[in-house]
């Protein structure tokens, strides 16, 4: 499509309601989970299955955790030696801008990329405004029932939407403007050479200023890249915390899956340890 078929096709989603409708769906989410933890929360029952729509219901226990930047890192460090590093290595934007070290690693930073954000104006929001639901009173079984129906059309409008907004991001202009608002472009969060970083400014530097990508720690363990227990080594338990989850059983037993492997790894770091006396 040209730019401005885009556009009109973008703006036909914020007219037609759909953008709005998006939001909606968000909210009502929001609301439902709110009543429904209300409702289970006094119960003995800390797992609430419901066969006929395939979803569940439970309150988790979940763990809060510091991590050991410059452990961490060193310790990948002893592991990776290559451009991947920028994979699992980022810099801490907090602690560059507190000391003053934009210039100092300008250089090191890779080509850009964008998204694209709409604004909109007085008239865009005249097309985005909703009643809003209430849903005060409902059973547990009827919750979930709106959960999951505004789960399944949230999904179908972000991706609508996604498939809108993605061209916007590579336009020439930062910002165009539209009679419903305007779009914008965007860089993401900027992504480092951490290797070359390493080589030229050391890993001292590194070590100071960097941060671990943990999504990808995981990954990498997976892969054999990194050492199974090396989570277990470099991040500490703080607190424990309670959360409420609303999910598909399909869902839940790929979290279990996930969460199986993960204490899998930790018996192997344990049986390990024993072994060679440590524990």
């Amino acid at each position: 499509m040209s730019l401005k078929e885009e556009i009109n096709a973008l703006q036909l989603f914020v007219k037609d309601g759909l953008y709005a409708e998006k939001q909606e769906c968000k909210n009502n989410i929001e609301q439902a989970k709110e009543l429904l933890r209300d409702q289970l929360h006094s119960t003995a029952k800390r797992r609430h299955e419901f066969k006929d729509l395939e979803w569940v219901a439970k309150f988790q226990l979940s763990e809060i955790r510091v991590t050991d930047q410059p452990g961490f890192i060193n310790k990948i460090l002893n592991y990776v030696r290559s451009e991947a590093l920028s994979q699992v290595i980022t810099l801490d934007s907090k602690l560059i801008e507190s000391n003053k070290m934009h210039a100092k690693v300008a250089d090191f930073k890779y080509k850009p990329t964008f998204y694209s954000k709409i604004n909109l104006n007085k008239f865009g929001k005249s097309f985005n405004c909703t009643l809003g639901e209430d849903f005060t009173g409902l059973s547990p079984d009827e919750l979930v029932r709106v959960i999951v129906s505004n789960s399944e059309r949230q999904k179908t409008l972000e991706s609508m939407y996604g498939q809108l907004m993605a061209p916007f991001k590579y336009m020439d202009d930062k910002r165009i403007s539209l009679d419903i608002g305007s779009i914008s472009k965007i860089p993401n969060k900027p992504i480092w050479d951490i290797y070359s970083m390493v080589n030229e400014l050391g890993e001292e530097f590194i070590k100071k200023y960097g941060k671990v990508k943990l999504t990808v720690v995981d990954d990498w363990i997976q892969l054999g890249v990194l050492p199974k227990n090396i989570r277990s080594e470099y991040q500490q338990v703080i607190d424990i915390r309670l959360d409420f989850a609303v999910m598909s059983l399909e869902a839940e037993r790929k979290a279990l899956e996930a969460q199986k492997i993960s204490f899998d790894l930790n018996k192997d770091h344990l049986k390990t340890g024993a072994l060679l006396g440590g524990y």
